[in-house]
């Protein structure tokens, strides 16, 4: 590894520590940085994150909505899948006709829309993962901003909703030092 790409890694390991250490929050009132796993919401459905800090003009706002695909498994022959992961195995994404969840992503200020996956083409039908990264173009004072996750297709009655992941940030994420024994100061 060059010294140069030891040094991005480095970088992009602190960007992830302070991403996680934003700590999990939400839905509801949450703070410039942070993240929320684990809810599953039903078609047509929103959560709502509410940025509860003040937000300037040209403050880049990043994003990122991802949520597990259901994937099904084939035994060699056709049969149903049993489990148990084999080379002749093979594995497919549920098609869109049986019900695949999608969410998309929004970014409002107060009433107006500011962002959207939709919007931006960063949904792609089958995907899932949705991310923004913009500079906000107005000013905000705490619970103007918010982020929201909406659920736009369902899943059928044998098919369960999967859970979606979140994470956010506002502000430019502090500098994480690593010390020469690998200790982050």
């Amino acid at each position: 590894m060059t010294r140069l790409a030891r040094r991005e890694a480095y970088r992009a390991a602190g960007r992830a520590l302070a991403q996680y250490l934003g700590g999990r929050q939400g839905p509801g009132n949450v703070t410039e940085v942070g993240w929320n796993r684990g809810d599953a919401i039903a078609t047509g459905q929103t959560h709502e994150y509410k940025l509860n800090v003040p937000i300037t003009q040209g403050t880049f706002l990043t994003a990122t909505l991802t949520w597990d695909r259901i994937v099904t498994e084939t035994n060699a022959g056709g049969a149903a899948g049993d489990g148990k992961m084999q080379s002749t195995d093979g594995y497919s994404a549920v098609a869109a006709s049986h019900g695949v969840a999608d969410y998309n992503l929004f970014v409002y200020k107060g009433e107006q829309l500011v962002a959207s996956s939709v919007a931006s083409n960063t949904g792609v039908e089958g995907d899932n993962i949705e991310h923004l990264y913009f500079p906000v173009p107005a000013a905000g004072v705490p619970g103007d901003y918010r982020i929201v996750v909406k659920a736009t297709a369902g899943v059928s009655a044998t098919v369960a909703a999967p859970p979606y992941a979140l994470a956010w940030q506002t502000t430019a994420f502090p500098v994480v030092t690593t010390t020469t024994n690998g200790g982050v100061s």
